[in-house]
C-alpha cells in the first residue's frame, strides 16, 4: 500500500487501527469489513466501531 500524502498515511492508520481492535475482539476481518460496507449509511460510525457488542454475535470467528 503506497501512502502518497498525509492524507493518505492518516487515512491508512485510521483502517488499520480499526483492523487491529476488531482482530483484538476476535471478530471475523473479512465477515467484519462486509458487514461495515453493507451497514455504511444505514447505521451511525458509532454502531459500527469494532467493540460494539451489538457486532459480537454476527461477526465473531
Amino acid at each position: 500500500m503506497n501512502a502518497s500524502s498525509y492524507l493518505d498515511t492518516k487515512y491508512i492508520t485510521i483502517i488499520f487501527s480499526i483492523i487491529r481492535t476488531a482482530l483484538i475482539n476476535g471478530f471475523d476481518i473479512k465477515k467484519y469489513l462486509i458487514y461495515v460496507l453493507n451497514n455504511l449509511g444505514k447505521l451511525t460510525i458509532e454502531e459500527l466501531l469494532p467493540y460494539m457488542t451489538k457486532l459480537t454475535t454476527e461477526v465473531k470467528k
